[in-house]
């Protein structure tokens, strides 16, 4: 018999058994352990595919911006400055090319834990950080634009981030200054 086959014959034959041992309890009046033996197996269906998916946790971010006031609106370049994981790992490492859309990916190093960081990018007139959580389970993901460094209309943004365990973020900038090269 092949070694897959024989494998499934073996799982069948302890079904059987196990099925045939409960039957011998349930008919000794020992209902409470067959239905507790019952909830375990169903809560495991549960349970089972929610750590899983924690497990294959994940954020992808992209950042774009533009530059100019009302009617004079165009694409901001984004240079990249510095990153930080406080928890987890960059799957894919921030662009640090001069671009006009980032993107990067991150996972936590340990399966169901936290995914926990920021990247700074220069833009516009300013020193824009973008921050990202994904904690683990029940727990809300959060992103955040913070200015660093500029004045008034030199930088803002905002972001949108979905909650679930495989996150995306969109990080929107804003500078008033016509400058698309950050200085």
């Amino acid at each position: 018999m092949a070694a897959g086959k024989l494998y499934i014959y073996q799982i069948a034959k302890t079904a059987r058994v196990k099925v045939k041992q409960l039957k011998k309890i349930h008919h000794k009046g020992h209902t409470s352990v067959v239905l507790s033996v019952i909830f375990l197996f169903v809560g495991m269906i549960f349970v089972v595919p929610a750590i899983t998916e924690k497990a294959m946790a994940s954020i992808h971010a992209t950042a774009s911006g533009t530059c100019g006031s009302k009617g004079e609106v165009i694409p901001c370049i984004l240079v990249w400055n510095h990153q930080n994981m406080f928890n987890g790992v960059f799957v894919k490492q921030p662009d640090k090319e001069p671009t006009t859309k980032a993107t990067w990916s991150t996972a936590p190093k340990t399966a169901g834990w936290w995914e926990d960081g920021y990247v700074d990018y220069k833009f516009g007139g300013g020193l824009v950080r973008l921050e990202f959580v994904n904690p683990p389970a029940p727990s809300t993901n959060t992103c955040h634009v913070d200015v660093i460094q500029g004045g008034p209309g030199a930088a803002s943004g905002n972001c949108k981030i979905t909650q679930g365990a495989r996150s995306v973020v969109t990080y929107e900038l804003f500078s008033r200054e016509m400058n698309s090269t950050p200085k």
